[in-house]
């Protein structure tokens, strides 16, 4: 790739040859991690980030350059902060590291909140440090707003009356936690309240109007639920288009043209089965076979209309080997597995990582997919079953097969590690715990009780197995980051080896086609559908598409996009769809 210096062309400025502190002094290059782990009372976890990181380094050592920070220290919660910041801000705007730092060294910018809103401003505007106006950065960041108890009192109350009618009316159905957009928009001082606060005074204020959940209640909301499913059943059969908004009517009209349902060979044929099963061969595991009920239950369900996914993360823009992956699973698979026309393809974003994701690359991939020619039968989310993959999550800590533990992400990498030498005290010390005292766990960190880092949900899998994919691997975490599509709801989220499974289950898809290196995630796949009863699609593993000379990797496009080095992931030198 030519270098921009060389460009005559009007680009984006390329960043300082000196790296993060090219923009800043270089003095906070004598800042050791060692300097840097004490002082801010970083975790291992952020320890192990700086170590493998060197940007990171450098930008932390820029961002506490000048403040008590390297003095007199800082409490744990401020040194989160610092590091979301040196880890956040992109490195156009570096010289803005220690003007952010200091006000979080001094609490003006005192919360995750507050820091978020910074960075969004900064997203905003242009211009540099020097020149930026500190008073429209500040109001934007809340600082000097101070939400307390009353107050966040006060304004959930608020909201809560005005829909007390229809929470009487519809109870539990209702999704409380929608009331806390309205609670922001009522109330613009409340962006940069105690998200957990507000979150727990919304859920007393419900408690005290509806009284505690009864069984009626549960039964309301599972029939609610079935309801839905079966009326976006009717709706797929009567329009199969998946009606992306920017592209509605032209996916409505192509639905029929390019083939769905009508006239696609039968998945549960004995001729298309042996075909599957000659084109789709792959190891075999007694969890993957189906019960003669599932099968029956899902060609109910199909219609023997042979089902597949194209489900991409939407953190990043789509690029030729997701072109490669959009051609099998809309075209190819149905070739193979001889079917006259091609069957249903879903178009999923598997969206459970909301800290990486956003509504920008959600619209590109919609856009890309559209413009390549395919048309889905229907387009989903992950996030659309975050309700039932709790409750999933929930039914396995009951059966005895998952269990909330806190060893530290380290420590969990020493008990692999331990395992794998063949030694014993492998086994984390929380995995035998009461059943009732992991549901009390989990509820707590659906709650926000703990921060991040401190509790996950692990299933209890085989350590006897020689394949670390089913060394108690895990299901939620906890992650305080608003989603793009729930917004607050959720404070923790599955992990894509709970998910992926779990909804290929619940879409009833017939193949579940990946690349290469997700070949020993297989045993894990069918461990957890065995384990909850559920469909297991057959899944098969095609060759990752490498090409010489370029870049694919989406870490390394958005190094090179970031440095000035290229001007944005549309770049024709790129291989990207959009380029």
């Amino acid at each position: 790739l030519r270098r921009l210096s060389d460009d005559p062309r009007p680009g984006p400025t390329p960043r300082a040859s000196g790296g993060i502190l090219g923009a800043c002094s270089m003095a906070a290059a004598s800042v050791t991690p060692a300097v840097l782990e004490e002082k801010l009372s970083l975790t291992p976890a952020h320890m192990r980030i700086v170590g493998k990181k060197a940007s990171v380094a450098e930008a932390l050592a820029a961002t506490v350059e000048g403040t008590d920070a390297l003095t007199a220290g800082v409490p744990p919660e401020v040194g989160v902060l610092l590091f979301t910041l040196a880890s956040k801000l992109p490195a156009s705007r570096a010289d803005f590291l220690p003007v952010l730092g200091s006000r979080v060294v001094k609490g003006a910018i005192n919360s995750p909140a507050k820091l978020t809103a910074a960075l969004t401003y900064l997203g905003t505007t242009e211009g540099s440090a020097d020149a930026a106006d500190m008073a429209a950065l500040e109001e934007a960041s809340g600082v000097g707003v101070e939400v307390g108890a009353d107050e966040i009192a006060s304004s959930v109350g608020a909201i809560v009356d005005e829909n007390a009618e229809m929470l009487v009316a519809e109870r539990y159905l209702f999704n409380a936690a929608s009331l806390l957009g309205p609670v922001r928009e009522r109330f613009p001082r409340m962006a940069f309240a105690d998200g957990k606060a507000v979150k727990q005074e919304l859920d007393g204020r419900v408690l005290a109007l509806l009284g505690p959940r009864t069984e009626a209640d549960d039964e309301a909301v599972k029939e609610a639920k079935r309801a839905k499913k079966s009326a976006g059943k009717k709706a797929r059969k009567a329009d199969p288009a998946p009606a992306p908004a920017a592209a509605a009517a032209a996916s409505s009209a192509a639905a029929g043209a390019d083939g769905g349902a009508d006239g696609a060979a039968g998945a549960g044929t004995g001729e298309s089965a042996a075909a599957i099963t000659a084109a789709f061969a792959a190891r075999d595991l007694a969890s993957a076979r189906n019960s003669d009920e599932l099968l029956a239950a899902h060609a109910k369900v199909t219609g023997g209309v042979l089902r597949t996914r194209f489900p991409p993360e939407p953190n990043g823009f789509l690029h030729i080997g997701h072109a490669k992956s959009m051609n099998l699973n809309f075209k190819l698979a149905f070739a193979l597995a001889g079917c006259d026309k091609a069957g249903d393809t879903l178009f999923r974003y598997d969206d459970t990582n909301p800290e990486a994701e956003s509504q920008e690359y959600i619209d590109s991939q919609a856009d890309n997919v559209h413009w390549m020619g395919w048309r889905p039968c229907a387009t989903t989310y992950s996030s659309d079953y975050f309700d039932e993959l709790f409750a999933l999550a929930v039914r396995l800590v009951k059966e005895g097969k998952a269990y909330v533990c806190h060893q530290t992400a380290e420590e969990m990498a020493a008990c692999r590690d331990l395992r794998k030498a063949g030694k014993e005290g492998y086994e984390s010390p929380w995995r035998n715990r009461p059943v009732a005292e992991s549901l009390r766990e989990f509820a707590r960190m659906r709650a926000g009780e703990y921060a991040e880092g401190t509790a996950v949900l692990r299933l209890k899998m085989d350590w006897s197995s020689p394949n670390p994919n089913l060394w108690d691997i895990i299901a939620y975490r906890i992650k305080f980051h608003p989603h793009p599509r729930t917004g607050d709801a959720w404070c923790i989220y599955p992990s894509y080896d709970f998910t992926h499974c779990i909804v290929d289950s619940l879409e009833h898809i017939d193949l579940s086609l990946c690349t290469l290196e997700f070949e020993p995630r297989r045993d894990s796949y069918y461990w957890l559908l065995e384990a909850l009863g559920m469909w297991r699609p057959r899944v098969w593993e095609f060759s990752r598409l490498n090409i010489a000379c370029n870049v694919l990797s989406k870490r390394k496009i958005l190094k090179l996009v970031m440095g000035g080095t290229l001007r944005g992931w549309d770049d024709p030198r790129l291989l990207t769809i959009n380029g």
